[in-house]
């Protein structure tokens, strides 16, 4: 991948996250879901964290709390998921976590004065829902987002969004697996990669 693809890859990576974690919810609370309240407390947590001043460690502090990121790192491997070392497993996950909070606080500045819509919700199983929303902007414009919550261990986690058709999961792993693809087929070589 070349710096330029990567680069719109990361770009795209951290612009649908953010839009998802980084902007403030409206409407009653009462008329919201489950999963659409979760949604609305994590973009509170984290307009909190940006008008604080809030560090790229507090953003994977966030990444920790509130997303699923180990199934997200997990899913990004693709078919190299079975060549991650289980001696480095926690390693991968780790590093999964900060480049994607790296890539969330590099890219929240353009979101800031955006809000973000609830429009509806549908349960895949009891444990998958899809909700859909909009970023509406201040000249009135707005973009359709859909993004997924698991639900894991009894509470709810984020494991994709999705702006304008683009998934970040399955950006992500196309970033990941082409990596790794270049580079003899060694997940090791994402590690070292992710690293830097």
């Amino acid at each position: 991948m070349n710096a330029n693809r990567r680069t719109f890859v990361q770009t795209v990576v951290a612009g649908a996250f953010a839009t998802v974690l980084l902007l403030p919810t409206h409407g009653p609370a009462a008329a919201l879901s489950a999963p659409e309240r979760y949604v609305q407390t994590v973009a509170n947590k984290i307009v909190a964290t940006i008008n604080s001043g809030g560090s790229a460690a507090a953003f994977g502090g966030l990444v920790s709390r509130y997303a699923d990121f180990r199934t997200i790192a997990r899913f990004s491997l693709g078919k190299y998921r079975k060549g991650l070392p289980a001696s480095r497993a926690n390693e991968y996950y780790r590093l999964t976590k900060g480049h994607i909070a790296r890539l969330m606080f590099a890219n929240t500045k353009s979101f800031k004065n955006a809000k973000l819509q609830i429009v509806s919700s549908q349960a895949k199983s009891s444990s998958n829902i899809l909700v859909r929303s909009k970023i509406v902007y201040a000249n009135g414009s707005s973009v359709p987002v859909n993004w997924r919550v698991v639900r894991r261990g009894g509470a709810y986690k984020i494991f994709d969004v999705t702006v304008k058709g683009v998934s970040m999961a399955i950006t992500l792993r196309t970033s990941f697996t082409s990596h790794i693809s270049k580079n003899k087929g060694k997940v090791a070589s994402l590690i070292t990669h992710l690293k830097r």
